[in-house]
Protein backbone atom coordinates (compact mmCIF):
# COMPACT_ATOMS: atom_id res chain seq x y z
CA UNK A 1 0.00 0.00 0.00
CA UNK A 2 2.68 2.48 1.02
CA UNK A 3 4.55 1.93 -2.24
CA UNK A 4 1.74 3.87 -3.88
CA UNK A 5 2.86 6.97 -2.00
CA UNK A 6 5.81 7.38 -4.31
CA UNK A 7 3.42 8.37 -7.11
CA UNK A 8 2.29 11.49 -5.22
CA UNK A 9 3.94 14.76 -6.23
CA UNK A 10 3.49 15.73 -2.58
CA UNK A 11 6.10 18.50 -2.23
CA UNK A 12 4.89 20.42 -5.29
CA UNK A 13 1.22 19.88 -4.49
CA UNK A 14 1.62 21.01 -0.88
CA UNK A 15 3.83 23.97 -1.78
CA UNK A 16 1.36 25.20 -4.41
CA UNK A 17 -1.63 24.63 -2.12
CA UNK A 18 0.11 26.46 0.74
CA UNK A 19 0.33 29.53 -1.48
CA UNK A 20 -2.99 29.30 -3.35
CA UNK A 21 -5.25 28.45 -0.40
CA UNK A 22 -4.32 31.45 1.80
CA UNK A 23 -4.55 33.67 -1.30
CA UNK A 24 -8.06 32.35 -2.01
CA UNK A 25 -9.12 32.97 1.59
CA UNK A 26 -7.75 36.52 1.38
CA UNK A 27 -9.59 37.16 -1.90
CA UNK A 28 -12.91 35.86 -0.51
CA UNK A 29 -12.48 37.90 2.67
CA UNK A 30 -11.55 41.11 0.81
CA UNK A 31 -14.38 40.62 -1.68
CA UNK A 32 -16.94 40.20 1.08
CA UNK A 33 -15.63 42.83 3.50
CA UNK A 34 -14.52 45.66 1.22
CA UNK A 35 -15.49 45.54 -2.44
CA UNK A 36 -16.60 42.70 -4.72
CA UNK A 37 -13.94 43.82 -7.21
CA UNK A 38 -11.33 42.21 -4.95
CA UNK A 39 -13.03 38.92 -5.85
CA UNK A 40 -14.20 39.72 -9.38
CA UNK A 41 -10.81 40.75 -10.76
CA UNK A 42 -9.05 37.51 -9.69
CA UNK A 43 -12.04 35.55 -11.07
CA UNK A 44 -11.63 37.40 -14.38
CA UNK A 45 -7.91 36.61 -14.38
CA UNK A 46 -8.71 32.94 -13.82
CA UNK A 47 -11.18 33.03 -16.71
CA UNK A 48 -8.50 34.58 -18.92
CA UNK A 49 -6.01 31.87 -17.98
CA UNK A 50 -8.68 29.24 -18.60
CA UNK A 51 -9.25 30.77 -22.04
CA UNK A 52 -5.52 30.54 -22.73
CA UNK A 53 -5.59 26.85 -21.76
CA UNK A 54 -8.54 26.12 -24.05
CA UNK A 55 -6.69 27.92 -26.85
CA UNK A 56 -3.74 25.60 -26.24
CA UNK A 57 -6.06 22.62 -26.52
CA UNK A 58 -7.68 23.65 -29.82
CA UNK A 59 -4.20 24.33 -31.19
CA UNK A 60 -3.55 20.60 -30.80
CA UNK A 61 -6.20 20.08 -33.50
CA UNK A 62 -4.27 22.19 -35.99
CA UNK A 63 -6.36 25.34 -35.57
CA UNK A 64 -4.57 28.63 -35.00
CA UNK A 65 -6.04 30.17 -31.82
CA UNK A 66 -7.10 33.80 -31.44
CA UNK A 67 -5.34 34.48 -28.13
CA UNK A 68 -5.52 38.29 -28.32
CA UNK A 69 -9.27 38.27 -28.94
CA UNK A 70 -10.58 35.43 -26.80
CA UNK A 71 -8.61 35.94 -23.58
CA UNK A 72 -9.64 39.60 -22.99
CA UNK A 73 -13.29 38.87 -23.91
CA UNK A 74 -13.43 35.88 -21.56
CA UNK A 75 -12.07 38.01 -18.71
CA UNK A 76 -14.33 40.95 -19.57
CA UNK A 77 -17.47 38.78 -19.38
CA UNK A 78 -16.62 37.87 -15.79
CA UNK A 79 -15.79 41.47 -14.82
CA UNK A 80 -19.06 42.82 -16.22
CA UNK A 81 -21.24 39.84 -15.27
CA UNK A 82 -22.98 41.64 -12.41
CA UNK A 83 -24.41 44.18 -14.85
CA UNK A 84 -26.12 41.65 -17.11
CA UNK A 85 -29.78 40.70 -16.88
CA UNK A 86 -30.78 37.28 -15.53
CA UNK A 87 -31.69 36.23 -19.07
CA UNK A 88 -28.26 37.20 -20.43
CA UNK A 89 -26.52 35.25 -17.67
CA UNK A 90 -28.73 32.27 -18.46
CA UNK A 91 -27.65 32.47 -22.12
CA UNK A 92 -24.00 32.61 -21.07
CA UNK A 93 -24.42 29.38 -19.10
CA UNK A 94 -26.22 27.68 -22.00
CA UNK A 95 -23.51 28.68 -24.48
CA UNK A 96 -20.82 27.55 -22.01
CA UNK A 97 -22.50 24.16 -21.60
CA UNK A 98 -22.91 23.72 -25.37
CA UNK A 99 -19.29 24.69 -26.02
CA UNK A 100 -18.03 22.30 -23.35
CA UNK A 101 -20.27 19.47 -24.61
CA UNK A 102 -18.99 19.93 -28.17
CA UNK A 103 -15.36 19.85 -27.03
CA UNK A 104 -16.02 16.77 -24.88
CA UNK A 105 -18.13 14.71 -27.28
CA UNK A 106 -17.31 16.12 -30.74
CA UNK A 107 -13.78 17.56 -30.55
CA UNK A 108 -13.06 16.77 -34.19
CA UNK A 109 -15.61 19.40 -35.16
CA UNK A 110 -12.69 21.80 -34.68
CA UNK A 111 -11.02 20.31 -37.77
CA UNK A 112 -13.98 21.08 -40.06
CA UNK A 113 -13.12 24.28 -41.91
CA UNK A 114 -16.56 25.90 -41.69
CA UNK A 115 -16.48 25.49 -37.91
CA UNK A 116 -12.97 26.93 -37.48
CA UNK A 117 -14.07 30.43 -36.55
CA UNK A 118 -16.82 29.17 -34.20
CA UNK A 119 -14.41 26.88 -32.37
CA UNK A 120 -11.72 29.57 -32.26
CA UNK A 121 -14.10 31.98 -30.51
CA UNK A 122 -16.85 29.94 -28.84
CA UNK A 123 -14.69 27.43 -27.00
CA UNK A 124 -11.98 29.64 -25.45
CA UNK A 125 -14.37 32.46 -24.56
CA UNK A 126 -17.34 30.62 -23.09
CA UNK A 127 -15.94 27.37 -21.65
CA UNK A 128 -14.27 29.31 -18.86
CA UNK A 129 -16.39 32.49 -18.77
CA UNK A 130 -19.78 30.78 -19.16
CA UNK A 131 -19.19 29.17 -15.77
CA UNK A 132 -16.78 31.46 -13.90
CA UNK A 133 -19.05 34.49 -14.45
CA UNK A 134 -21.31 32.94 -11.79
CA UNK A 135 -18.63 33.12 -9.07
CA UNK A 136 -18.90 36.91 -8.42
CA UNK A 137 -22.68 36.74 -8.92
CA UNK A 138 -22.91 33.97 -6.33
CA UNK A 139 -20.74 35.94 -3.90
CA UNK A 140 -23.08 38.93 -4.16
CA UNK A 141 -26.27 36.92 -3.61
CA UNK A 142 -27.92 36.54 -0.21
CA UNK A 143 -25.57 34.51 2.03
CA UNK A 144 -23.28 34.36 -0.99
CA UNK A 145 -20.05 33.91 0.97
CA UNK A 146 -21.58 30.99 2.88
CA UNK A 147 -22.71 29.38 -0.38
CA UNK A 148 -19.33 29.77 -2.05
CA UNK A 149 -17.31 28.56 0.94
CA UNK A 150 -19.67 25.60 1.44
CA UNK A 151 -19.35 24.53 -2.20
CA UNK A 152 -15.57 24.91 -2.07
CA UNK A 153 -15.29 22.87 1.15
CA UNK A 154 -17.37 19.98 -0.19
CA UNK A 155 -15.60 19.91 -3.55
CA UNK A 156 -12.12 20.17 -1.98
CA UNK A 157 -12.88 17.47 0.57
CA UNK A 158 -14.18 15.11 -2.09
CA UNK A 159 -11.22 15.73 -4.42
CA UNK A 160 -8.63 15.37 -1.65
CA UNK A 161 -9.98 12.12 -0.25
CA UNK A 162 -10.82 10.63 -3.65
CA UNK A 163 -7.20 11.20 -4.69
CA UNK A 164 -5.67 10.03 -1.40
CA UNK A 165 -7.81 6.92 -0.94
CA UNK A 166 -7.46 6.03 -4.61
CA UNK A 167 -3.67 6.28 -4.46
CA UNK A 168 -3.42 4.31 -1.21
CA UNK A 169 -5.87 1.45 -1.69
CA UNK A 170 -7.43 1.92 -5.13
CA UNK A 171 -7.55 -1.23 -7.23
CA UNK A 172 -10.67 -1.06 -9.44
CA UNK A 173 -10.44 1.57 -12.16
CA UNK A 174 -13.44 3.87 -12.54
CA UNK A 175 -13.02 5.08 -16.14
CA UNK A 176 -9.57 3.93 -17.33
CA UNK A 177 -10.15 5.04 -20.92
CA UNK A 178 -10.56 8.67 -19.80
CA UNK A 179 -8.85 9.02 -16.43
CA UNK A 180 -6.68 6.00 -15.52
CA UNK A 181 -5.95 7.23 -11.99
CA UNK A 182 -9.58 7.34 -10.83
CA UNK A 183 -10.76 4.34 -8.84
CA UNK A 184 -14.02 3.15 -7.30
CA UNK A 185 -12.31 3.07 -3.91
CA UNK A 186 -11.27 6.70 -4.31
CA UNK A 187 -14.79 7.67 -5.36
CA UNK A 188 -16.26 5.99 -2.28
CA UNK A 189 -13.63 7.58 -0.02
CA UNK A 190 -14.42 11.03 -1.40
CA UNK A 191 -18.17 10.55 -0.97
CA UNK A 192 -17.83 9.33 2.63
CA UNK A 193 -15.49 12.19 3.57
CA UNK A 194 -17.83 14.76 1.98
CA UNK A 195 -20.83 13.43 3.88
CA UNK A 196 -18.91 13.35 7.17
CA UNK A 197 -17.89 16.99 6.68
CA UNK A 198 -21.42 17.99 5.64
CA UNK A 199 -22.95 16.27 8.68
CA UNK A 200 -20.43 17.94 10.99
CA UNK A 201 -21.25 21.36 9.54
CA UNK A 202 -24.97 20.66 9.84
CA UNK A 203 -24.61 19.71 13.51
CA UNK A 204 -22.99 23.05 14.23
CA UNK A 205 -25.49 24.95 12.05
CA UNK A 206 -22.73 26.64 10.09
CA UNK A 207 -24.73 27.13 6.90
CA UNK A 208 -28.25 28.52 6.86
CA UNK A 209 -29.06 28.88 3.15
CA UNK A 210 -30.99 25.59 2.86
CA UNK A 211 -34.60 25.12 3.86
CA UNK A 212 -34.51 21.53 5.11
CA UNK A 213 -32.21 18.61 5.88
CA UNK A 214 -33.53 16.83 2.78
CA UNK A 215 -32.57 19.78 0.58
CA UNK A 216 -29.21 19.93 2.33
CA UNK A 217 -28.26 16.35 1.48
CA UNK A 218 -29.68 16.61 -2.04
CA UNK A 219 -27.34 19.56 -2.47
CA UNK A 220 -24.37 17.53 -1.18
CA UNK A 221 -25.11 14.67 -3.59
CA UNK A 222 -25.51 17.13 -6.46
CA UNK A 223 -22.21 18.86 -5.67
CA UNK A 224 -20.37 15.54 -5.62
CA UNK A 225 -21.97 14.26 -8.83
CA UNK A 226 -21.47 17.51 -10.76
CA UNK A 227 -17.91 17.76 -9.45
CA UNK A 228 -17.16 14.32 -10.86
CA UNK A 229 -18.83 15.15 -14.18
CA UNK A 230 -16.74 18.30 -14.50
CA UNK A 231 -13.59 16.35 -13.65
CA UNK A 232 -14.42 13.67 -16.22
CA UNK A 233 -15.27 16.28 -18.87
CA UNK A 234 -11.91 18.06 -18.56
CA UNK A 235 -10.10 14.69 -18.37
CA UNK A 236 -11.71 13.59 -21.64
CA UNK A 237 -10.80 16.89 -23.31
CA UNK A 238 -7.18 16.38 -22.28
CA UNK A 239 -7.17 12.75 -23.36
CA UNK A 240 -8.63 13.56 -26.79
CA UNK A 241 -6.06 16.31 -27.34
CA UNK A 242 -3.20 14.14 -26.02
CA UNK A 243 -2.33 16.50 -23.17
CA UNK A 244 -1.51 15.40 -19.63
CA UNK A 245 -2.61 18.71 -18.08
CA UNK A 246 -4.38 21.80 -19.38
CA UNK A 247 -1.15 23.66 -18.54
CA UNK A 248 1.63 23.63 -15.92
CA UNK A 249 0.81 26.96 -14.31
CA UNK A 250 0.17 25.31 -10.90
CA UNK A 251 3.13 23.02 -10.06
CA UNK A 252 1.95 19.61 -8.88
CA UNK A 253 -1.65 20.39 -9.86
CA UNK A 254 -1.51 21.17 -13.58
CA UNK A 255 -3.51 24.04 -15.00
CA UNK A 256 -6.31 26.30 -13.85
CA UNK A 257 -8.94 24.11 -15.52
CA UNK A 258 -7.40 21.03 -13.90
CA UNK A 259 -8.17 22.65 -10.53
CA UNK A 260 -11.51 24.17 -11.49
CA UNK A 261 -12.98 21.14 -13.23
CA UNK A 262 -15.01 20.15 -10.15
CA UNK A 263 -16.14 23.75 -9.62
CA UNK A 264 -17.48 24.63 -13.07
CA UNK A 265 -20.87 22.88 -13.00
CA UNK A 266 -21.24 23.55 -9.30
CA UNK A 267 -21.18 27.32 -9.80
CA UNK A 268 -24.29 26.90 -11.94
CA UNK A 269 -25.81 24.57 -9.35
CA UNK A 270 -25.31 27.00 -6.48
CA UNK A 271 -26.73 29.86 -8.54
CA UNK A 272 -29.87 28.13 -9.82
CA UNK A 273 -30.55 25.61 -7.02
CA UNK A 274 -30.33 28.14 -4.20
CA UNK A 275 -32.03 31.13 -5.80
Amino acid sequence: MFNNLKHFSIPNRILTASVVLPLLILIIWAGSQFDILFFTLPAALISGIGSWEINRIIKEYGVEPKFLITIPISAAIVITGQFYSHLSIYYFSVVGLIALALLVFMPNIIKISKFHMISKLLFPIFIPAGFIVFAPILMQSKLGVEKFVFMFLIVSTFDTFALSVGKLIGKRKLIPSISPNKTWEGLLGGIIASFILATFLLQYDQFTFVQSITQYYILIISIVVLGQLGDIAISRIKRMSHLKDTSSILPGHGGILDRLDSILFNLLLMHYFLQ
